[in-house]
């Protein structure tokens, strides 16, 4: 099991970097300050861009404070 407490201790700390340095830029981690989620593109369908959920479109890193996820910290 101490292979799996390193893991997640690793994805934590990848997390938090990441956090910190989309905080740092004022950018939404999820949209990655776009403001829109990636369209899904397959050579059978096709799925359009939509609002990011996480800032609601904003893309901004107080919006995703505000609306987003809680914090794995």
């Amino acid at each position: 099991m101490a292979v799996m407490d390193r893991t997640k201790g690793t994805r934590k700390l990848l997390y938090t970097r990441r956090a910190h340095r989309f905080e740092r830029k004022n950018k939404c981690i999820d949209c990655r300050g776009r403001g829109v989620t990636k369209a899904y593109v397959s050579e059978y369908s096709y799925e359009p861009a939509e609002q990011c959920r996480s800032c609601r479109g904003s893309g901004t890193y107080e919006d995703y404070k505000r609306y987003g996820r809680k914090s794995m910290a």
